[in-house]
């Protein structure tokens, strides 16, 4: 029995990429044919279909599985991000189906990703990392060390890697994070605070939170903020290259800058209610300016809850402004429950 007649039926659907060509390869490696020059990379797809243990999955593989894994793993072949991409679906699958030896089974899916660039490492791990989190977190225990390693790009990468290392590349005003304001973000002064700005992945702060925001401060803190607030409120969403949807920031961009907004609360700055007023506009129309949709729901309902806390006539006019133009209902309620919070604190 091949290893295509091993996986199992329920996730069929993962071997959409084995052509005729592909599985003609297999057969000559389940006969014990070793690859020939070239077929590394189909070589090591057939290795990590192997560990299928069956529907009802298990921890220990045999011998010979687990010695051509390593054999795979420490070579030097020449993986595409398809390959990878291929690689960790396929982990990613047996391990839903109770295949419990993490370490094996991510073995190669580790040790191929680590051939692409740190880009398409992101592209790939994307979903992933947030989805081992939140609902497999044994997978996370067993390899979060290795895939931080993974995604932390080497120090001569400068302070731009630092920054795309906390909050990727994914979209053009990561990339100027990175580019145009690394130096100042990875100043050890800072630094601090861009990691805690990344953890910001509740709908509010809790006061833990903007305690720790607190006793990270220092002074220039509060002129990058604003400089990048005033980024992000001239961005306008574009179509990614893949072609799919239309982004305006992806979301490993809008949790760090909703840290940035949650920490205009901790500020006294003439330019507070201006900056998160047009931010909140933004981000609360719709994609081209228009339409019952908006930009970032997130970033939108975290500028309105910051103007309510601060209160004061002068954030009635740009909570008004919203009510005016923005047509999400969700983002609408929010902005007359903070006219009614600033009314009552105005008496």
């Amino acid at each position: 029995m091949g290893v295509l007649d091993r996986f199992p039926p329920s996730h069929a659907y993962m071997l959409r990429e084995v052509d005729e060509a592909m599985r003609a390869d297999f057969d000559r490696f389940d006969a014990g044919e070793r690859p020939g020059a070239g077929e590394q990379a189909v070589f090591g797809r057939w290795a990590q279909l192997r560990l299928g243990l069956g529907q009802e999955g298990g921890h220990d593989h045999p011998a010979d599985v687990l010695r051509t894994a390593r054999e795979v793993a420490e070579s030097d072949t020449p993986w595409t991000a398809r390959d990878v991409g291929f690689l960790w679906e396929i982990a990613n699958g047996l391990m839903t189906l109770e295949h419990t030896n993490y370490l094996e089974l991510y073995r190669i899916p580790l040790a191929a990703i680590r051939t692409l660039g740190y880009s398409e490492r992101r592209e790939i791990l994307v979903r992933i990392v947030d989805w081992f989190r939140k609902y497999h977190p044994p997978v996370w225990e067993v390899l979060h060390e290795e895939i931080d390693e993974v995604l932390t790009e080497p120090a001569e990468h400068g302070p731009a890697g630092v920054v795309r290392t906390i909050i990727w590349d994914r979209d053009p005003i990561a990339v100027t994070l990175a580019e145009d304001f690394g130096e100042r973000l990875a100043d050890p002064a800072v630094l601090p605070l861009l990691r805690h700005w990344a953890t910001a992945r509740s709908s509010k702060p809790g006061a833990r939170w903007l305690t720790t925001a607190r006793s990270l401060l220092t002074p220039q803190v509060a002129e990058l903020v604003r400089e990048i607030l005033v980024l992000v409120t001239a961005h306008r969403e574009r179509r990614p290259d893949n072609g799919h949807g239309t982004v305006f920031l992806h979301l490993c961009t809008s949790v760090p800058v909703r840290g940035m907004v949650w920490t205009c609360e901790l500020f006294d700055e003439p330019w507070i209610t201006q900056v998160l007023g047009d931010l909140a506009l933004t981000c609360g129309v719709g994609l081209g300016g228009r339409g019952a949709n908006c930009r970032s729901e997130m970033l939108a309902n975290a500028a309105v809850n910051v103007l309510a806390h601060r209160g004061g006539p002068d954030t009635v006019p740009a909570l008004a402004r919203l009510q005016a133009k923005v047509r999400k209902k969700s983002v609408l309620a929010n902005v007359a429950r903070a006219l009614d919070a600033v009314a009552e604190r105005a008496g």
